[in-house]
């Protein structure tokens, strides 16, 4: 990731001094809200061609000619995750491979290492356009279920 240019660095480090901007969020919702909230999000459903699908998505970042490492399975788990919050956002309490594959860039672009972008070699949003470009063509690679 790197660090920032010494300028910036110095301007955060004179502006920030005592006070931390997470200090004065407030809260939009209680633990107990939260917890519901995650309980509802576990107990949404996927059919089984729905998790043949997230594999197929997965598995293709580790065997795509691009890729020196792909999702791992603590990533697939986070994109199962993700797609069943989002079908919960739609009213849904099922996923549905639309879920799926719209969050496909978003969720698993970042967790994958393309091949030779080493992080000297590369800039991060180079690495970073790569990644999302390669996640984007497994998507309209793989195919969907019906």
């Amino acid at each position: 990731m790197g660090y920032p240019a010494a300028a910036v660095e110095k301007q955060i480090l004179s502006t920030r001094g005592g006070t931390e901007p997470v200090d004065t969020i407030e809260a939009v919702l209680t633990l107990a809200q939260l917890v519901a909230a995650q309980r509802e999000v576990d107990a949404v459903t996927l059919e089984a061609s729905v998790v043949d699908y997230a594999y197929a998505l997965v598995s293709a970042t580790r065997s795509h000619e691009q890729v020196a490492v792909g999702v791992s399975t603590r990533g697939a788990l986070a994109f199962i995750r993700a797609a069943k919050a989002r079908a919960i956002v739609k009213g849904r309490t099922y996923v549905i491979p639309d879920d799926l594959s719209e969050l496909a860039v978003p969720v698993l672009a970042h967790r994958v290492r393309v091949q030779g972008a080493d992080p000297g070699l590369l800039p991060g949003d180079a690495r970073r356009n790569d990644a999302e470009r390669i996640v984007h063509e497994i998507v309209q690679r793989v195919d969907v279920p019906i």
